[in-house]
């Protein structure tokens, strides 16, 4: 069972690892990213990153699907990606309850959708199929912060 799910573009980091581990008190921490399940160093570096007593798996999207649907079922899940095709196709597939849009930091072009979430008009649209699945979408930076809802997009 997905328990929390977070778009954040830094991935594991600080924050996650200090933070929001230790509020979620999830059974693991899936890492949900097409590239950096199949690279070695990349992989490595999130490893280093997270919180030794809490298991890190980073799967690719079809793996996640199939590991959240099938054996992971039954656990208490944090789940981290990187972006709104990600979260998408995971909030499709295996319907949490809420999505935690983190981190989606500034990039040339992007708007700003609320505080420091920046999106373009691809991340607009994956946020509306989200929420028009039934997922509930806010932005919070940290546990001790409020959820900012996301109007529907």
């Amino acid at each position: 069972m997905i328990e929390f799910m977070r778009i954040d573009d830094r991935y594991v980091h600080g924050q996650i690892a200090t933070t929001w581990v230790r509020h979620i008190a999830p059974e693991a921490l899936v890492l949900v990213d097409d590239d950096i399940a199949q690279n070695d160093m990349r992989r490595g570096l999130m490893k280093m990153s997270a919180p030794k007593d809490i298991p890190l798996a980073i799967y690719t999207v079809e793996q996640a699907i199939k590991k959240l649907n099938g054996s992971l079922r039954d656990n208490e899940l944090f789940v981290l990606v990187g972006n709104t095709k990600t979260a998408l196709d995971i909030c499709l597939a295996c319907r949490p309850v809420s999505l935690d849009l983190g981190n989606m930091g500034y990039k040339e072009g992007l708007e700003n959708l609320i505080n420091r979430i920046w999106v373009s008009e691809e991340d607009k649209k994956n946020i509306g199929e989200i929420q028009r699945a039934g997922v509930r979408v806010f932005a919070q930076m940290l546990p001790n912060n409020a959820q900012d809802p996301i109007p529907q997009l």
